[in-house]
Order: C-alpha cells, then structure tokens, then sequence
C-alpha cells in the first residue's frame, strides 16, 4: 500500500454518523477517505463515486443492517470487486454473512467502534495487512447503471405526471413519514413538500402533511420598485423657479350667447286669436258671396255675422290687452 493510500467508504444513510467518525479515525492515520459527502442523487452524482471506486487504493465497506439492505453498497461493491480492487469490510453491526457476497463474506474484518481505542489499532493493522492494488482492468468493465434506491423510487412517484390514487398517496405519505426524525429527514420532508404540491392531492393527504411539516411557504411578493430620483451634487447651487408674468393685457372673457326659452302664455293666447281673426274672415265672405243663393241665404247671413262678432271680438281683446308676442 502507499504511504497515503486512499480508501473508498461505501456506506448506508443510517450510518452516516459513524462514517464521519470513521473518517476522521482514518485521516489521523494518514489514509485518505474517499466518501459520498453530498448524499445526492442522479447520474453526475453516481458518475463521481464510481470515479472514486476506480482512483481509490481499496474498498472499505461499512457494514450494518442498513448497508445489507442497500442496494447501491451493493453495486459498488460489486463494481469494486470487478476492478480487483482490495476489499477491508468495516463492521460497525453484527451482520450474517450469509447476507453478503462472497467476496466480502471470506475476507478477514475489522470491527469498528469510536468509542473502542482497541479498534484503531485494529484498523491500522487491517489497513497495513490490505494487498496492493492492481493496476485498472484494460479495457474496464462497464459501468454500472444508477441504482434506483428506496428513497428514489418513492420521488419518481411523486414526481410523475400521472394522476395518483387516493390510495397511492396514502402509501406514499405512511412510507415517507417512518423516515421523519432519521438520517433521510431532510429528504422525506422534500417529498412529502413535493406531495402536498401536487394537483391532484387530496384534502386527508394535504391536511395530514400540513400537521406533519407545516402549510406550504407563501409565495414570495414581487420587490416594489423605488421611484426614481435625480442625483443632485452636494455643492450644486440651489434653483429657484422662476415664474413668468402674466401676460398683458389679460385675453378677453368670453362673452355668453343669449339663450332662447320657451315661449310665454301670451304667445300661445295671440295665436288662438290670429286663428279666429281668420275664421271671422273666412265667415264673412262666405256669407257675404252666398247670400245671393235664396236657399243659403239665412245660413249665409248668419255666418256673415257670425264672422263679424268674431273680428270685432278679436280686435277688441287685441286692443285692450296690448298683446305682443315676444321671446322673454
């Protein structure tokens, strides 16, 4: 082994604690860990720890309960195994072997306890007794493809486009809230705020995860823009406005058309008059040209008189009332 070597830890969320413990052990001893410390996800992500599985000097599994039950540990174990590369299983759990492959089941462990001073010595005589590593398969193998993990599936569900039952949202939200308080905390409460956002959620799930994790962050309000202002030097002189004269001599008024209104009582008297000076008329020269009928004659006299009083009774009233039609 090298002076520094570098040892990949392959290790399960719940152990995390214990790897970082683990991981400062082994930089006191001059070895260089090489961990997944983002404990994200995606292609980029798995692309950089197989990166680490190929430059590193050994593979150091971290064994528990949990990392049995792992599906990626196993992949790069696996992965580790077809670079050749040495192999330290690190026991922080009693674990079957008969739960492990065979290439970390025959291979001598270390038990590790930070707690326990005895197990560093065991890790340095572990680390010292590892072979040395193998130069890269030529070609290498294929890469493995990115494990669908536990928690992963659980986000593809609640990230697809199609409708979930009523049923499947149940399940979804009793498998994400055995993970709150755990090492993927963070990560259910992500999924379950990802649930709750969903259109077709129904009110049961919506409410049980508000009482879980809270109502969902209120959108932020746009900034209110400032008015703008016009930079003015410290030493610049101030300005009064100046305000001009009034022009003179002042523009003319306007002056107010007369208006018309409506015509008074008397118009409308001098009318109904003018209409009977014409009827008086009209009466005495029928009467006047029929009289000389004999058979209309007292009908003609009659109206010939009849057409007298009317014009004396027309210009007596026109007289004694001094009538003239005007616009008031």
């Amino acid at each position: 082994m090298p002076n520094t070597p570098r040892v990949f830890l392959s290790y399960a969320r719940e152990d995390r604690a214990l790897v970082d413990a683990l991981a400062r052990d082994l930089r006191h001893l001059k070895c260089e860990p090489i961990f997944d410390e983002q404990l994200t996800g995606g292609q980029a992500w798995w692309d950089r720890l197989l990166d680490g599985i190929e430059q590193s000097d050994a593979l150091l599994p971290v064994l528990s309960t949990s990392y049995v039950d792992s599906n990626p540990c196993r992949v790069e174990a696996a992965y580790a195994h077809a670079l050749g590369k040495p192999i330290l299983p690190i026991a922080v759990e009693t674990v079957s072997t008969g739960l492990l492959a065979n290439y970390l089941a025959e291979v001598q462990w270390v038990n590790y306890d930070p707690e326990a001073r005895e197990a560093l010595v065991d890790l340095v005589l572990g680390i010292q007794n590892l072979p040395a590593c193998p130069p890269l398969p030529s070609p290498l193998p294929d890469r493995p493809a990115v494990p669908i993990s536990y928690m992963t599936n659980l986000k593809q569900q609640i990230e697809s486009t199609e409708d979930l039952t009523r049923a499947e949202q149940l399940v979804l939200l009793d498998q994400l809230k055995e993970k709150l308080g755990g090492p993927d905390d963070a990560i259910a409460r992500s999924l379950l705020r990802g649930l709750q956002g969903r259109s077709d959620v129904t009110v049961r799930v919506a409410n049980e995860i508000t009482e879980l994790i809270g109502a969902p962050p209120a959108p932020e309000a746009a900034p209110q823009s400032l008015p703008s202002t016009q930079w003015v030097p410290r030493d610049a002189p101030t300005v009064t406005p100046v305000t001009p004269p009034p022009s003179w001599p002042p523009p003319p008024s306007p002056v107010p058309m007369p208006r018309s209104e409506p015509w008074t009582t008397g118009v409308f008297i001098g009318l109904i008059l003018a209409s009977l000076f014409a009827a008086g008329i009209f009466g005495i020269v029928f009467g006047a040209v029929n009289r000389k009928d004999e058979g209309k004659r007292q009908q003609a006299t009659a109206l010939m008189w009849i057409g007298i009083a009317v014009l004396i009774l027309v210009i007596v009233v026109g007289v004694a009332g001094g009538f003239e039609p005007r616009c008031k």
